[in-house]
């Protein structure tokens, strides 16, 4: 191969490179935002749980 060819390949080969890397850093980031909402979700979950609950044991002795 010429020199210019030789570069023209590498030069090909890096771009294919570097779009195979941004799909897979997009698709990382995508996953890791789903992680982060369901993280989120059931610490919400975990909170509301906190509260309500002894709430609603408040309420059934507050009826007696």
């Amino acid at each position: 191969m010429e020199e210019k060819e030789k570069r023209n390949h590498l030069q090909a080969i890096t771009k294919d490179m570097a779009i195979r890397l941004k799909i897979w850093i997009d698709l990382s980031n995508f996953w890791m935002d789903i992680r982060i909402e369901k993280i989120i979700e059931e610490f919400g979950n975990m909170c509301r749980n906190t509260v309500y609950k002894p709430q609603l044991r408040i309420n059934q002795y507050s009826k007696i």
